[in-house]
């Protein structure tokens, strides 16, 4: 039995029943029991009008806490503009990788990485997130991730990659730092002209 959040009334109707493993909501669509409906089928990218530009999305951004407006030249504090390298860097004038592991910045990236996955999480159901680059080299930054993750789910998602497994869900490239390189060979051999 896993625990049903409680209600509020007076903030409008009933919320959606958490989704997961054991939902046989008729309306639902069941990721896990149709592979046919995974929305990145035969682990090809997700093509649509345009490339994805996933780390584009809007985050919410506490001026209070991070009053840093952002790198991102269209968007400003994007998720590219608040947390990938080239951001930190703006941000306090010297690479992430300088930045001591107590800073209390990391609190704050590992959040921004966390509502990211949230959104990539509710939107595409991936059954594994990869995540690399060099803001995720420091040994504490995963499992803040993950628990961050599991923090703003806040048992939404009711599986157990999610809830017991997060460890083997949320997870570095096997192929290491040479995973954008080999990545972008991959894509290159499978590109196809689309006029």
């Amino acid at each position: 039995v896993h625990p049903q959040p409680v209600h509020d009334r007076r903030r409008g109707p009933e919320p959606h029943p958490p989704r997961g493993e054991d939902d046989h909501h008729p309306g639902r669509r069941q990721h896990e029991d149709h592979p046919h409906r995974r929305p990145v089928p035969d682990r090809q990218p997700l093509r649509g009008l345009v490339s994805l530009e996933m780390g584009h999305i809007r985050l919410a951004r506490d001026p209070q806490l991070d009053p840093f407006q952002g790198a991102c030249p269209y968007h400003g504090d994007c998720f590219e503009g608040l947390a990938a390298g080239p951001a930190v860097e703006k941000r306090f004038g010297q690479r992430g990788e300088t930045l001591p592991d107590d800073h209390p910045f990391w609190d704050v990236e590992a959040g921004y990485i966390a509502q990211a996955l949230v959104n990539y999480i509710l939107s595409l159901a991936p059954q594994r997130i990869i995540i690399g680059g060099g803001v995720m080299q420091k040994d504490f930054m995963f499992p803040s991730v993950r628990r961050k993750t599991q923090e703003l789910l806040n048992g939404y998602i009711n599986h157990a990659m999610i809830l017991k497994h997060i460890d083997e869900y949320i997870v570095p490239p096997a192929l290491g730092g040479r995973a954008g390189v080999l990545g972008s060979i991959a894509l290159a051999m499978n590109s196809t002209v689309v006029e």
